[in-house]
């Protein structure tokens, strides 16, 4: 199967990226989330189950990817993704864009959830008039 955008993370900015661009019935998405199948919500880890954890996200969490790369020897690794432009396309990766909390430039000072969302709201406009 082709499809002309694919979306990786069910998040706040990964749902509402998937969303706006299907609304165009020309295109096709697909939304990707990682993560093992709960077929039943008992089976759910209970920081899944109960709502928002913080520490969900941290690196090295159990359901964080905790990505890194190293741009030198010296800087040592560093929380990807890194290296975006303003329209969230990661540099030296034609086609790969990042639509999440870890390209805001400065840690908020509140919940991250809706700032989020219209980081997805911003990339999807970008893609739909081709930025």
């Amino acid at each position: 199967m082709t499809y002309d955008v694919i979306v990786i993370g069910g998040g706040s900015a990964g749902a509402t990226i998937a969303t706006r661009l299907s609304e165009a019935p020309e295109r096709s998405v697909l939304l990707l989330e990682a993560g093992p199948d709960y077929p039943d919500f008992d089976l759910l880890p209970d920081d899944l189950k109960y709502g928002y954890a913080p520490t969900a996200s941290e690196m090295g969490a159990p359901r964080n990817w905790s990505f890194t790369g190293i741009g030198t020897p010296e800087q040592g690794p560093i929380a990807v993704p890194r290296g975006v432009d303003q329209y969230g396309r990661v540099r030296g990766v034609e086609g790969l864009r990042v639509a999440d909390a870890s390209i805001m430039p400065d840690c908020l000072r509140a919940n991250t959830n809706l700032t989020t969302i219209m980081i997805g709201e911003r990339i999807a406009a970008f893609i739909d008039h081709g930025c």
